[in-house]
């Protein structure tokens, strides 16, 4: 019985291999873009995060795993003080126009689609 070979399989295994870590890395690279976006949207529009002392935006942070089985990103503050001040809907005057409760949640739930779009951009093969 004759034996077929696919030529350029090994070829084609190595080079799908790299095209999704590829895919991968900048997946990862977009989900941080992503997160650095939505932190200008919090400052530039209405709710904007509150500033008294400017602690509080400071302690704005993005890190980020690559895990053998996901993809982390976790955006957030690092003041104690940050889910208060967020939660805080009987506040009648912030110290910054335009600021207000919820600012994240907000800016979050409105900048979905758009934070997706910036993902699936960079998740694209490059090359």
């Amino acid at each position: 019985m004759p034996k077929f070979y696919v030529v350029g399989f090994k070829k084609l295994k190595i080079r799908t291999a790299l095209a999704f870590e590829s895919v991968r890395k900048n997946t990862h690279e977009g989900m941080h873009v992503a997160a650095g976006e939505l932190a200008l949207r919090m400052d530039s529009d209405s709710p904007k995060v509150p500033i008294d002392t400017r602690a509080m935006r400071n302690s704005w942070y993005i890190k980020g795993k690559e895990l053998k089985t996901r993809l982390d990103v976790e955006a957030g503050y690092t003041v104690e003080y940050a889910p208060v001040v967020h939660e805080n809907v009987t506040a009648k005057q912030w110290t910054e126009p335009g600021s207000g409760p919820k600012w994240l949640q907000i800016h979050f739930n409105n900048s979905l689609m758009k934070m997706e779009t910036t993902i699936r951009e960079h998740a694209q093969i490059k090359g």
